[in-house]
C-alpha cells in the first residue's frame, strides 16, 4: 500500500510539474530609431523538477536564450521545484512595419502541449502609404487610382526621390504639404492581360530603416 502510495505521489509530481511565467506575453512600443529589443519572461519551477528538450524562435528575426547559465556555461535545460529563471528573446526589426507578434516555442518534457511566449513590438510607421498595392481587374476600365501618403513623425520627411519598374503603370507623384503629405496618382494605360510593377521611393529621413520604401500596383484575374 505504501509503495503504490509513493508511485502514485511520483506520478502526480511529474503531472503537476509546471515552469510558471509571470506573463506570456509581452507588448512594447518601440522608438524609430531603434533596429532592435531584448525582451524577457520571468519564470518559476512549481509542482516537481521540469526540463526543457527544445526551444526555438521560428522566425529568424528572433532568438531565444535561457537563464542563468549552468556553471560550466552551458544551457540550463532542467529546473528545479522552486528554482527561477528568465527566457529572453531578442527582436531584429528589419523592414517590420505596424504591430508584429512573434512567438518562442518551448517544449517541455513530459508536456504534449509546447509553451507560446508572445513578443508584440508595436513599430512606429513615419511615412504611412495607404494602401500598400493598387489592383486592377483584367478587363476592367483603367481607371485613375491613388495612394496616399501621410507623415507620423514630430519633424517632416520629404519625398526626395522615386522611380517605377513598368511602362504599363505611368504615375504622378502630387506634394500636398511639402514633408507631410503626398499622393502617387496611377493610371494603367491597359488592362488586358496580368501584370505588376513597382514604384520605389526614397526620403530624406535620417532614421535609415524609414528612408526607403515601396508601393505595388497589379493588374490581375479576379478570384471567385
Amino acid at each position: 500500500m505504501k509503495a503504490a502510495i509513493l508511485l502514485i505521489f511520483g506520478l502526480s509530481s511529474l503531472i503537476n510539474a509546471e515552469m510558471v511565467f509571470k506573463t506570456k506575453l509581452v507588448e512594447i512600443t518601440a522608438k524609430p530609431d531603434v533596429t532592435e529589443i531584448t525582451v524577457e519572461f520571468p519564470f518559476e519551477i512549481m509542482g516537481s523538477a521540469a526540463e526543457i528538450i527544445e526551444y526555438e524562435a521560428p522566425c529568424t528575426c528572433l532568438t531565444a536564450r535561457v537563464e542563468p547559465l549552468n556553471p560550466d556555461r552551458s544551457t540550463k535545460l532542467r529546473w528545479d521545484i522552486g528554482e527561477n529563471g528568465r527566457i529572453f528573446g531578442r527582436f531584429k526589426m528589419g523592414n517590420f512595419k505596424g504591430t508584429v507578434d512573434k512567438a518562442i516555442v518551448l517544449k517541455m518534457k513530459g508536456v504534449d502541449k509546447p509553451i507560446q511566449l508572445v513578443v508584440r513590438v508595436t513599430i512606429p510607421i513615419l511615412f504611412e502609404i495607404q494602401p500598400s498595392t493598387l489592383k486592377w481587374e483584367i478587363g476592367e476600365t483603367p481607371t485613375e487610382k491613388t495612394f496616399k501618403i501621410k507623415v507620423n513623425h514630430d519633424q517632416p520627411i520629404k519625398l526626395i526621390e522615386n522611380s517605377g519598374t513598368s511602362g504599363n503603370f505611368p504615375y504622378e507623384v502630387k506634394t500636398i504639404r511639402e514633408g507631410w503629405e503626398y499622393e502617387i496618382k496611377v493610371k494603367p494605360s491597359s488592362t488586358e492581360k496580368p501584370g505588376m510593377g513597382m514604384i520605389r521611393l526614397k526620403t530624406d529621413c535620417a532614421i535609415k530603416r524609414h528612408e526607403r520604401h515601396q508601393v505595388f500596383v497589379v493588374v490581375k484575374k479576379e478570384r471567385k
